[in-house]
């Protein structure tokens, strides 16, 4: 995990950087009556791509799935405003050229660098080791995930060692981590497994349940050295 963040970090710092070096010099080369448009397109476009990224997750609470398609629409439509205003604004082939291969650039490192870090920043669930729950625990036990978009809390109960039944308290999640939080409690009781592998296409929710599991198997186990 630690070597992890140091790379999402690294990634972040780099790829602003990047886009920052690159947006200064596009206004640079604009000419005078160009620079406002341009650096007011591609704010927008930055804005586009940060709820875009927040509509894989929840935003502020909220699921925005539904956005994602228009958003792709408003991406294409600004990215295509952009490449006529450098056509307008810069002088010769060559820089015109260079121009929307500079935008390119920009996108790749809004989409897949700066964006993705920041992303990766929301998903860690900050877990607590699930090796509390080998422990021969009893009784019932609150658990909460330590991430950074709010607490998933589970309720568990344990019998002897075994996890017994899994409630979910609070759970939010968009409707990519629907299934984590359908099918897992389910799959934890029957398999006994508390180091389950994560739901394809539902990562972050998977370890947010992992997360709060573990929780619960910590408090059970400093209740009972109690």
């Amino acid at each position: 995990m630690i070597l992890y963040t140091i790379l999402a970090v690294f990634v972040g710092i780099i790829s602003t950087t990047i886009v920052f070096v690159i947006s200064r010099s596009f206004v640079r080369r604009c000419k005078s009556n160009y620079r406002f448009a341009f650096i007011f397109l591609m704010s927008l476009l930055v804005i586009t791509e940060v709820i875009y990224i927040a509509s894989f997750d929840l935003f502020i609470g909220k699921d925005i799935s539904f956005l994602q398609k228009p958003l792709e629409i408003i991406f294409l439509i600004l990215s295509l405003l952009i490449v006529i205003l450098i056509i307008l604004s810069h002088n010769g082939f060559l820089s015109k050229i260079a121009g929307v291969l500079k935008l390119a650039l920009v996108e790749v490192m809004i989409r897949f660098g700066l964006f993705s870090s920041l992303e990766y920043f929301g998903m860690i669930p900050v877990s607590t080791s699930v090796a509390y729950c080998k422990n021969d625990l009893n009784g019932t036990f609150i658990g909460k995930s330590r991430n950074l978009l709010g607490n998933t809390i589970l309720k568990v109960n344990f019998n002897r060692g075994r996890i017994e039944s899994i409630e979910i308290l609070r759970g939010n999640h968009s409707k990519y981590g629907r299934r984590a939080f359908e099918k897992l409690p389910a799959i934890i009781v029957e398999t006994q497994n508390a180091n389950f592998d994560a739901i394809s296409g539902a990562t972050r929710s998977s370890n947010l349940i992992k997360s709060a599991l573990g929780d619960a198997c910590r408090n059970a186990y400093f209740s009972k050295k109690k």
